[in-house]
C-alpha cells in the first residue's frame, strides 16, 4: 500500500503457488549479451530472468589467475565496507535521533536519506570487476543454484539471483555474501541499534557469509542470536 491505497496485490491459490524465496538447482539455458542476462531452466514451464549483477563469482568460468584477481578485489572492497558500516553506524543512529526530535513524520519502514546513500554506495561496490561481459563468464548448460527474487507475472518468468539469503527468527543469513553483519533498518531505536551493533561484534560469522539481524531480533540475547546462526549455517 501507499497512501492507504493499495497498488499491488499477490494472491496464492491451489493452482497458482508463489515460489518467492525458494531455492533450486538450475541450468543455464540462454545466454542473451544485449540484455546481459541469462534465461535459467529451474523446473518450471517458464525459464527465469538471471541478471548479470545477481551471478556470484564463483559461478565464473574463467582462467585461475582472473578468479583470484577477482577474489581479492572482493575480500578488498568486503573489508571496506565492514569498516563503513561501522563508522556509518552513528551516523544512522544521529539521524534518527534528528527525525524523532524533530517531529518528522518518517515511516520507520523507509530508508533515510544517508541509508539510500549507504545502499547505493554497497551496490556499486560491490561489482567491483565490470570489466566481462556475462557471455565471457557463464556457459550454455552450465548448473547453477539459484533463489527466487520475484515471482513470475503475466507472461514474465521468475526474477532469479544466485545471491541466496536464509530467513530465520531472528536474523537473515546471506550465505554466499561476504559482507559481515547488518542491522534491519525497521529497528529505529538507537540504543536497540548499538547493543545489536556490539552482538555482531562478539559472534564468530563466518568470513565468506554475512547476516542482516531481524526486527524480531531487537530485544534478543548473544546467545539467542548466536543459536539462530549457527541453525542457519545448518540448513545451508
Amino acid at each position: 500500500k501507499s497512501n492507504e491505497q493499495i497498488d499491488d496485490y499477490e494472491s496464492e491459490s491451489l493452482n497458482n503457488t508463489l515460489i518467492k524465496n525458494n531455492i533450486y538447482l538450475g541450468k543455464v539455458s540462454r545466454i542473451e549479451p544485449s540484455l546481459q542476462a541469462a534465461f535459467i531452466d529451474f523446473g518450471r514451464e517458464r525459464h527465469g530472468f538471471l541478471s548479470f549483477n545477481d551471478i556470484q563469482s564463483d559461478y565464473y568460468q574463467l582462467p585461475q589467475s582472473d578468479l583470484e584477481k577477482i577474489k581479492e578485489e572482493e575480500e578488498k572492497v568486503r573489508e571496506e565496507l565492514i569498516k563503513e558500516d561501522e563508522k556509518t553506524e552513528q551516523n544512522i543512529i544521529d539521524e534518527n535521533k534528528n527525525i524523532e526530535e524533530n517531529n518528522t513524520s518518517q515511516d520507520p519502514l523507509e530508508k533515510t536519506p544517508l541509508e539510500n546513500k549507504i545502499e547505493q554506495s554497497k551496490k556499486e561496490k560491490r561489482y567491483p570487476t565490470k570489466r566481462y561481459k556475462i557471455q565471457e563468464v557463464i556457459k550454455p548448460n552450465q548448473v547453477i543454484l539459484v533463489q527466487v527474487l520475484k515471482d513470475e507475472r503475466g507472461l514474465k518468468g521468475a526474477a532469479l539471483s544466485t545471491f541466496i539469503s536464509i530467513a530465520g527468527k531472528y536474523i537473515v543469513l546471506m550465505p554466499n555474501t561476504a559482507k559481515g553483519g547488518g542491522i534491519s533498518r525497521k529497528i529505529f531505536n538507537p540504543g536497540e541499534r548499538k547493543k545489536i551493533r556490539n552482538i555482531l561484534n562478539e559472534i564468530t560469522i563466518p568470513k565468506e557469509m554475512g547476516i542482516i539481524v531481524r526486527t524480531a531480533g531487537s530485544n534478543k540475547t548473544k546467545n539467542e542470536i548466536d543459536n539462530d546462526l549457527k541453525n542457519l549455517i545448518k540448513v545451508w
